[in-house]
């Protein structure tokens, strides 16, 4: 099955917006994870729940981190949020089948509350929020800059 990732930029590190934002893309949303290590790649702290990791992650600012969710309801569809060291923050929802990714992108979008955002089959996540948004200023595939649908 062929998956069509999106990603949009987000605004703030704020625990319980983002976990919102996870609940409107995802019917029941399960991590992925059983517990947290932070820093990711050389951990000093566990956290036991994706929350207490969101947490703490909205007043660390300079910390990189990837988190996943897979929806109970649908198997098939997957979401992330992406922490990146410049401060920013991303969500990514994976969706199979996507037959007009442009609406499902300006969708999404707006379901989120993101006018920066792009999709493309099997995408990586950003590394930066501007990575993010140069992507969706001129990369391939559908793209939304400033609420815009651009091809």
């Amino acid at each position: 099955m062929i998956y069509f990732d999106f990603f949009f930029l987000l605004t703030g590190r704020d625990q319980s917006k983002l976990a919102g934002l996870v609940k409107a893309v995802l019917e029941r949303p399960e991590p992925m994870a059983v517990e947290y290590e932070f820093p990711q790649y050389e951990p000093t702290t566990v956290f036991k729940t994706a929350d207490q990791l969101m947490a703490h992650l909205e007043t660390s600012l300079h910390a990189d981190y990837s988190l996943y969710w897979r929806d109970a309801a649908r198997k098939s569809y997957n979401a992330s949020l992406h922490y990146f060291e410049d401060g920013g923050v991303a969500i990514g929802v994976s969706i199979p089948g996507v037959t007009t990714p442009s609406v499902e992108l300006k969708r999404l979008g707006a379901l989120v509350g993101s006018d920066i955002g792009y999709g493309g089959i099997e995408e990586n996540p950003p590394g930066s929020s501007e990575a993010l948004a140069e992507r969706a200023r001129g990369g391939p595939g559908a793209r939304l800059f400033k609420g815009k649908v651009l091809k």
